[in-house]
């Protein structure tokens, strides 16, 4: 994957103050992500497809999101700052890249079953409570690459 107007050059260390605002840890395979590129757009059309649920039809509906841009790791600490504190996202959910529609990929970084696992959040389905949809679209990281197709821009 080639990415384009990545962020500054980070290291181990830049991580800590990121962990300490979302209140947990990032899994060691975003971080070795991160660490190589720091967020950016993609040079080719990121596609993937998954079954999301609305919760006021109670149907499921095939979807697909693209991938904007991944988040440059010193702006994650004010995305999910607006996006919690607005309950529109759990706690320590952090958002590591956006779709080309406004909506936001995140991470969980709860130390629970969840831990790793990357989830959409649907800016346009809500629960009872407000927040946005969120669906499961990949066990970890590393599957959510490796699920990535690339098209031609």
């Amino acid at each position: 994957m080639e990415l384009k107007e990545c962020g500054k050059k980070i290291n181990t260390v830049s991580f800590f103050e990121v962990e300490k605002v979302l209140g947990g840890y990032l899994p060691e395979e975003y971080k070795a992500f991160m660490l190589e590129h720091n967020g950016g757009r993609p040079t080719k059309r990121l596609v993937l497809s998954f079954v999301e649920h609305d919760p006021e039809t109670g149907q499921d509906f095939d979807n697909e999101l693209d991938i904007y841009s991944f988040n440059k790791l010193e702006d994650i600490p004010d995305f999910y700052d607006n996006l919690y504190s607005s309950e529109l996202i759990p706690k320590h959910y952090c958002p590591i890249a956006d779709d080309s529609c406004g909506n936001e990929i995140l991470l969980c970084i709860a130390q629970n079953e969840k831990y790793g696992e990357i989830f959409f959040a649907d800016h346009e389905l809500f629960e009872e409570d407000e927040r946005w949809t969120i669906t499961k679209i990949a066990s970890s990281f590393t599957q959510f690459i490796e699920m990535l197709q690339e098209q031609s821009l």
